[in-house]
């Protein structure tokens, strides 16, 4: 969870990873995080949904209160939620 993150992070035996390998929905607002590490991959289980709900959290991230787009989630060195445009050709 966040704790566990957090406390990894601030440890003096901490090696910062270099990015996230891979992001998996879980299910509801959950994801498994993978990060590149020196020698080794930390994975953390992660509940986003207090995060969401936050009053201040904005428009964007308001947006991924919608569990269909949550779930489209990527992760390559950072997280990305897809958004899928359908474009129209107009006719002449």
């Amino acid at each position: 969870m966040w704790g566990e993150l957090e406390t990894h992070l601030n440890s003096p035996d901490c090696i910062l990873e270099k990015g996230i390998l891979k992001a998996e929905h879980l299910g509801d607002y959950k994801l498994e995080i993978r990060f590149e590490g020196n020698k080794d991959v930390s994975i953390y289980e992660l509940d986003f949904l207090p995060v969401l709900r936050e009053e201040d959290s904005g428009k964007i991230f308001r947006s991924l209160l919608n569990k269909e787009r949550f779930s489209r989630v990527v992760g390559r060195y950072n997280l990305t939620w897809l958004v899928w445009l359908k474009i129209q050709r107009a006719c002449d």
